[in-house]
């Protein structure tokens, strides 16, 4: 299983706070603390987020982060139910916190 991470900021905020988060989130978070290759929105990310796959939100931050997800083969870190969705369609990886 893919070790990269991209939290969304749901899950930063959770972390930050020592907020309880699921198993599988807090394994995968220890797991890719060992990995250090940071994920930049580059200009075909932006542009990426506009023809995604499938059906997806208005929320362009939501967009942004499926399309990084998607690009740099990360699994996204979230507490958000349209990216846990869009990742059970098959469009990319997360793992809910």
């Amino acid at each position: 299983m893919n070790t990269r991470l991209l939290p969304d900021a749901c899950a930063v905020i959770w972390v930050a706070g020592n907020r309880p988060i699921a198993k599988g989130a807090r394994d995968g978070i220890a797991g890719a603390l060992e990995v250090d290759e940071p994920v930049f929105v580059s200009p075909n990310i932006l542009i990426a987020s506009s023809f995604l796959p499938g059906a997806y939100p208005d929320d362009p931050a939501d967009r942004i982060i499926a399309a990084a997800a998607r690009e740099y083969d990360c699994r996204v870190v979230t507490r958000d139910r349209w990216l846990l969705d869009y990742a059970e369609s098959g469009c990319h990886q997360a793992l809910a916190c």
